[in-house]
């Protein structure tokens, strides 16, 4: 009968630290960069875990400032809307005016749909009462640094796999130059 496991096994831990006379010194420096890169990809989790927190931090503070600085107000049609036609989308601009921060304000601005003269919506503007982009939703943050998380994780193991690569590269054209010495001695450059 024939048994047969699944798991890390015992030759990679032999590999690594054991004594075995058939083991060559390429193989243990191989074992070894594996269990480093192993190690490093552990520890770079919890620190992209940090970079995540601090960027999270951050962007809340940015966009509640952001939030503080906008308010609605409503805006009255002058004409009616221009549809502008962009790649994918169509947008309506109207000549508008509104009052804001204590002056009244006349401007050719993006509208929610196909105007009318005299046709009443809310718009966001800024402290000085000019016509602004609507404040970032307050999960906009909790994306914002996923992404970065992930993008300074996935940056290490990018970087270590490609370090563990070059290695087995190397150590791969020194077995195959010592197997053809050992096959053909005849070709010894040295």
């Amino acid at each position: 009968m024939q048994t047969f496991t699944i798991g890390l096994g015992r030759t990679w831990w032999t590999r690594l630290v054991g004594r075995n006379p058939l083991v060559r010194r390429g193989d243990r420096i191989e074992a070894w960069a594996s269990a480093l890169a192993v190690l490093v990809i552990a520890l770079a989790t919890p620190v992209a875990g940090a970079v995540g927190t601090s960027v999270h931090g951050a962007r809340t503070q940015h966009y509640a400032d952001e939030a503080k600085g906008r308010h609605q107000v409503v805006a009255i049609a002058m004409d009616d809307a221009a549809a502008v036609t962009l790649p994918g989308r169509v947008e309506f601009k109207v000549r508008a005016i509104w009052n804001g921060a204590g002056r009244a304000h006349d401007e050719v601005i993006e509208w929610p749909g196909q105007a009318k003269s005299g046709e009443r919506t809310a718009i966001w503007v800024d402290n000085q009462g000019g016509h602004a982009k609507p404040p970032p939703p307050p999960g906009s943050a909790a994306s914002d640094a996923v992404g970065v998380a992930l993008s300074v994780w996935l940056a290490v193991i990018a970087t270590v796999v490609g370090a563990v690569s070059m290695i087995r590269r190397r150590l791969n054209r020194g077995r195959y130059i010592q197997w053809e010495r050992e096959i053909n001695p005849s070709n010894d450059r040295s």
